[in-house]
């Protein structure tokens, strides 16, 4: 019996943002990890924003909802068994496939401690979905869901690449063999990998500590500061770009940041003494995640490993690797 050819994606349905692959060059789907009622409608000369429909309700989903004051932003683990994951996963699917396909294959992502909702997370992902986008209706079929630790993703991206007939090859012989330390900045965790060939579950793990701590803690000093609360998407850009815009000007804001990045950065330089001492039996530590442009320099300086690699497009490795698992796995 021949092998089924699979449409194969990766997905990581991050508690700051989705991205979505089906490919290592593909530009990645990217957005908002948010959703709100689409009951208000819109009124005004804008972009209308698009309704999209999930078992007859009806919701806004990533930018379109970072408007609504009613928008939801799950930030525990209690999500992954929430109608908001099953949205912004299928939602994610619309953007790769907008007139729906089937015989898919989806690797995704969860933080290292959290595997064993892997299994249950699977079935309620897997089967036929029937959506509407602004009324059209888009059919998916996912045959399979295959999670793996999010870290994970970030070191197949930098070890293994494909070769020109599309199929899974090594890229980087010291990565792919050698051990190899990953340090995981996402929204509500961050997560630690041990890598040797394969992932070694005892000396990898995650903590529920992560940039949403630091967007928490920014937020407080802003409305001190500036009698002023930003929006999670504000957060997100005066953490990478240190300004915030009060009344039309932009404002300094390294000072109120400083202090919720080092109370990230000392939690996982903590867990990763604790898991790898100081990461002397691996010849390379990687950076990833969302949040490594903005902690990542810091905990290099504090944790101290002499090879560590802040990764160019740390928030899409994960999910480009986990494509990358994912076509090898259904090969």
């Amino acid at each position: 019996m021949a092998k089924k050819n699979y449409n194969v994606v990766g997905i990581d349905v991050g508690y700051g943002f989705v991205k979505a692959v089906t490919g290592l060059d593909d530009k990645p789907v990217i957005f908002p990890s948010l959703i709100s009622p689409a009951s208000d409608g819109d009124v005004g000369i804008g972009k209308a924003r698009t309704i999209f429909t999930v078992d007859g309700t009806d919701y806004f989903v990533g930018a379109d909802a970072g408007v609504s004051k009613l928008a939801r932003h799950t930030v525990s683990r209690d999500r992954l068994k929430s109608s908001e994951f099953k949205v912004l996963f299928l939602y994610a699917l619309c953007k790769l496939f907008p007139k729906g396909v089937g015989d898919i294959f989806v690797a995704t992502g969860l933080p290292g401690s959290w595997l064993k909702d892997a299994e249950e997370l699977s079935r309620s992902l897997t089967g036929p979905f029937n959506v509407k986008v602004d009324g059209k209706a888009v059919g998916h079929f996912v045959d399979k869901v295959e999670p793996y630790p999010q870290a994970f993703g970030s070191w197949v991206r930098e070890a293994f690449t494909v070769n020109g007939n599309g199929k899974p090859t090594v890229a980087d012989k010291n990565l792919a063999t050698q051990p190899t330390l990953v340090v995981d900045f996402g929204t509500a965790t961050t997560g630690f990998a041990m890598l040797s060939g394969n992932y070694i579950s005892e000396r990898s793990g995650s903590i529920e500590v992560g940039m949403n701590d630091v967007l928490v803690g920014l937020r407080r000093a802003c409305s001190a500061e500036f009698r002023y609360e930003p929006s999670y998407t504000e957060l997100v850009k005066a953490t990478m770009t240190g300004k915030l815009t009060v009344f039309g000007k932009a404002q300094d804001i390294t000072s109120l940041l400083a202090s919720h990045k080092d109370n990230l950065v000392d939690a996982a330089v903590s867990q990763a003494n604790t898991l790898w001492q100081g990461g002397q039996q691996a010849s390379t530590l990687l950076l990833t995640g969302g949040g490594a442009s903005v902690v990542g320099d810091d905990f290099k300086r504090k944790f101290g490993h002499p090879n560590t690699i802040l990764l160019p497009e740390s928030q899409t490795a994960n999910v480009k690797g986990l494509w990358l698992y994912g076509k090898y796995r259904s090969a």
